[in-house]
């Protein structure tokens, strides 16, 4: 009994030290005008296509989203960097397949802003200082582009 406690404390502790990666992306809000200025300004932009925790339909919905963006930044003469997060793994024919931890050094040393599309369940777009995160829901009918292009 008493290595059974003992095992059970170990495991628990090692469970709670041992973090999971995350991507990591700013959090600090930025207004939307200097947020439009970065995109613009952009030169390469990474699209980040987050697959974690969301239905196979709200899945679609983002990767048609990906697709809208990336061709009206393709429009701008924008280079365009997509990645995928499914997971703790990342994939990108530039990284090939990574951690998050070795995905995000990437996308900091590499893209100039990033579009983060995510599934959810309320659509949202919120400008970060390195990204520009959009929560795209199941029954999305929002237009995906930048610009009236």
């Amino acid at each position: 009994m008493k290595r059974i406690l003992i095992l059970f404390l170990i495991f628990f502790l090692f469970g709670c030290v041992v973090q999971k990666e995350q991507l990591e992306l700013s959090d600090v809000e930025i207004a939307v005008e200097e947020g439009k200025l970065k995109l613009i300004e952009a030169q390469t932009v990474g699209v980040i296509m987050d697959k974690r925790d969301i239905s196979q339909e709200n899945w679609v919905k983002v990767i048609e989203c990906a697709v809208g963006y990336s061709e009206s930044l393709g429009r701008m003469n924008k280079t365009i960097v997509s990645y995928g997060i499914e997971g703790e793994t990342c994939l990108s024919d530039q990284t090939g397949s990574v951690g998050l931890k070795n995905c995000s050094e990437h996308i900091k040393e590499n893209m100039d802003y990033n579009i983060y599309l995510v599934g959810g369940n309320n659509a949202s777009a919120t400008f970060y200082e390195d990204n520009f995160k959009i929560v795209v829901p199941e029954n999305s009918t929002i237009q995906c582009k930048i610009g009236n292009n």
